[in-house]
């Protein structure tokens, strides 16, 4: 793995001055129409500034502060984890930047390896599954013994049975689930661990498991955005 971290060497931009900056980003608006934004959601955080700097202050935050209990990070009471993932699904800090810094740390091999696992291993397997599958945000990409574990519930017995709206707003019975939303709807980010919580549920209160689907990819559409 270690011919793969090698520290990237910027050269410096030399009469950067002299560079023609234009005012506007040439065909912005038509850009801005290909995106599939609903501009009825609130995509501004008061908790989570843009930017590589601001980047930079979580990771280091991380560091001095978090990593040595990485392992805690699931447990949603606790605040153990980097909360980079917007800037990494954003692209305003590398992955190798990361993980060259969290190294030059040396820690324990087995929270290094953790750590590599979720921001490496994971991370590029979705994206190796989105780039290879055409359909991979539809039903139809689910594996098939997903779905035909899915169907074979699909009778089962819903106690409970929420629409959208209340879904979205936090408006169930249960109140871990209810509390995770809000982190999700004050924040723009949710706890790893009470994501998949989440999910697991919207399949057990929706009747369709295909609505569920829909709904679970429009709530964590909310969460990249």
């Amino acid at each position: 793995m270690d011919k793969y971290i090698k520290e990237l060497k910027l050269s410096l931009l030399k009469n950067k001055n002299k560079i023609p900056i234009k005012s506007e980003f040439e065909g912005a608006e038509i850009a801005l129409k290909t995106l599939k934004v609903d501009k009825k959601i609130s995509i501004v955080s008061k908790y989570f500034k843009g930017g590589y700097s601001n980047a930079i202050k979580l990771l280091d935050d991380f560091i001095s502060k978090k990593l040595q209990n990485y392992p805690l990070r699931s447990d949603p009471s606790k605040d153990y984890s980097s909360n980079l993932s917007p800037y990494l699904h954003f692209g305003q800090i590398s992955p190798l930047e990361i993980i060259i810094r969290v190294q030059k740390e040396n820690p324990h091999p087995d929270i290094f390896m953790s750590f590599i696992n979720e921001l490496v291993v994971w991370r590029e397997l979705s994206r190796n599954f989105c780039y290879y599958e055409e359909n991979y945000d539809t039903f139809d990409a689910i594996p098939l013994w997903a779905k035909n574990e899915l169907e074979k519930h699909s009778n089962d017995l819903r106690i409970y049975n929420y629409k959208l709206d209340e879904l979205e707003n936090a408006k169930t019975h249960d109140k871990y689930w209810n509390a995770a939303q809000k982190e999700l709807l004050i924040t723009g980010k949710i706890n790893n661990y009470m994501r998949m919580y989440l999910g697991k549920k919207i399949i057990e209160w929706v009747k369709d498991f295909k609505e569920a689907f829909e709904i679970q990819k429009y709530i964590d559409r909310i969460e990249k955005l």
